[in-house]
C-alpha cells in the first residue's frame, strides 16, 4: 500500500525558481499528483530540519544518564561564534531557519527512534550513524569499552526489536566500523554504509587510492558529500556535472548514498557565505531553482541510490513524481 504524504509549499516554490527546461515542465507536470513515501528520500537527522530541531521527536553529547538526556530539549543547529556565555552562544540559528518551533521538542534515545519509526504505517527504514567519539572520550573508554563494542551495541538494539535487517542501513565515517559490521554482523553489514568527507585535494586523492581496499572489504554503499560528487563541466564548462570520483565509485562497483541536500541556505548567497555543500560548483550556482537541477544530476548522472534532506518533502516530492524506488534499486524512469 502506498502511503501519501504532504510535502508543504518548498517543492513548488523551487519548481517556480527554476528557468524553463523539459524538467521543469516535468516536475509541473505532477503539481497535482499524490506524492507516497520514497525510501530514495533519507531524512538528515529528521529531515524536518528547515523547520523542527534536529534529533528530535518532531524531526525525525554529554557525560549524563539515559534519563537525563531524555529531559533536554533539541534545538535547531547553529552558534554564535562570538557569544561570551552558553546562553549567547546557542543563539546562532542560521536566518533562514525557523525558531518558531523550538518548543522543548523532545530528545530520542536510539531505542525510541526505533520505535518511533517503527510506529509509523507503511514500511519505513532506519539509517543510524554510529557517531564518532569526540577526542575528550577516548576509546576504549574507561579502560575497557571498545569502538568495536560501541559498533555491535548499536546493531544490537535493531536485533533485540526484531528489526529486520534489510530495513536498517548503518553508517559510519570510520571505515573501522564498516569492515566490523561485514565481518561480524551479517545481513546487517551488507548495508553498511561507509561515509566520507574530503576537505582537501590530497584527502580525495587518498579517496581515490583506498576505494579498492574498501571493495575488497566488502563495502557495498559509499556515501559522500555533495560536492565530491559534483562538478562543473559540459562543452561550455558552465553545466553541473558529475565528478570523477562518482565515476571511480561506480566502477569500483559500489552504490552511492549521498549527503546533505537542503542543507544550505539560499543559492543566492553560496560564493558570499562559502557554502559548503555547493563549494565544487559554486561558480555556476545563484538561484534556488537549481535545488532540482543538482538534484537530477545526483539521480540521472550519478546514480544515488538514496539522498539524506533536511527538507524531506523536496526529495520525496522528486522521487514520487520520477518513481524512484531508493537504496533497494532506484530508476529514474
Amino acid at each position: 500500500m502506498d502511503y501519501l504524504v504532504s510535502v508543504g509549499p518548498r517543492p513548488y516554490y523551487i519548481i517556480s525558481n527554476m528557468t524553463d527546461s523539459p524538467l521543469k515542465r516535468k516536475l509541473q507536470s505532477c503539481e497535482n499528483t499524490p506524492v507516497s513515501i520514497s525510501p530514495f528520500t533519507i531524512g538528515h537527522r529528521g529531515g524536518g530540519t528547515l523547520q523542527f530541531p534536529e534529533e528530535s521527536i518532531r524531526s525525525q553529547d554529554a557525560d549524563i544518564t539515559i534519563d537525563e538526556f531524555t529531559t533536554l530539549c533539541s534545538k535547531q543547529d547553529g552558534f554564535n561564534a562570538s557569544a561570551t556565555t552558553p546562553l549567547t552562544y546557542q543563539a546562532g540559528t542560521p536566518l533562514w531557519r525557523t525558531e518558531l518551533y523550538d518548543t522543548c521538542a523532545r530528545t530520542l534515545t536510539l531505542n525510541a527512534y526505533i520505535d518511533l519509526v517503527d510506529s509509523y504505517p507503511g514500511y519505513r527504514n532506519f539509517t543510524p550513524e554510529l557517531k564518532t567519539p569526540p577526542a575528550a572520550v577516548p576509546m576504549p573508554f574507561l579502560g575497557n569499552y571498545t569502538q568495536a563494542q560501541y559498533a555491535s551495541d548499536m546493531i544490537s538494539a535493531f536485533r533485540e526489536k526484531g528489526i529486520s535487517a534489510d530495513r536498517v542501513w548503518p553508517q559510519s565515517f570510520l571505515f573501522e566500523d564498516v569492515v566490523y559490521w561485514i565481518d561480524n554482523d551479517g545481513d546487517f553489514g551488507a548495508q553498511a554504509v561507509y561515509l566520507q568527507e574530503f576537505d582537501t585535494p590530497s584527502d580525495l586523492a587518498a579517496g581515490f587510492a583506498n576505494l579498492s581496499i574498501a571493495r575488497a572489504a566488502g563495502v557495498n554503499i559509499i556515501a559522500p558529500s555533495l560536492p565530491m560528487l559534483l562538478s562543473v563541466g559540459g562543452a561550455d564548462n558552465k553545466t553541473i556535472v558529475e565528478s570523477e570520483y562518482a565515476k571511480a565509485i561506480k566502477a569500483n562497483g559500489m552504490d552511492i548514498i549521498a549527503w546533505t541536500f537542503e542543507r544550505s541556505g539560499p543559492l543566492a548567497n553560496v560564493k558570499r557565505d562559502a557554502e559548503y555543500y555547493f563549494a565544487s560548483v559554486a561558480d555556476v550556482v545563484s538561484y534556488d531553482g537549481q535545488y532540482y537541477e543538482v538534484l537530477d544530476v545526483l539521480v540521472r548522472e550519478v546514480g544515488v541510490k538514496g539522498l539524506f534532506t533536511d527538507w524531506a518533502g523536496t526529495v520525496s516530492y522528486f522521487a514520487s513524481c520520477f518513481g524512484l524506488e531508493g537504496p533497494v534499486g532506484g530508476s529514474y524512469r
